[in-house]
């Protein structure tokens, strides 16, 4: 007998995608709201996932 139902997501899917939202609210509080985020995209011209990632290494660069 499997230890989970095998119709159910593996459990290292849930993980990453658990991470993947943590991740995501934490760059939103550190953002202060989903709208700053939206608006980054547009001004650097990128998807909202780039922006993530270039808000965090620029925030990592400022020490925060």
């Amino acid at each position: 007998m499997p230890r989970h139902d095998p119709t159910e997501t593996p459990p290292e899917k849930r993980r990453a995608e658990k991470g993947s939202v943590v991740l995501k609210q934490l760059v939103r509080h550190t953002l202060q709201s989903a709208a700053d985020l939206e608006a980054l995209a547009k001004r650097w011209k990128c998807n909202e996932a780039d922006a993530v990632r270039r808000a965090l290494r620029e925030a990592a660069e400022r020490g925060e």
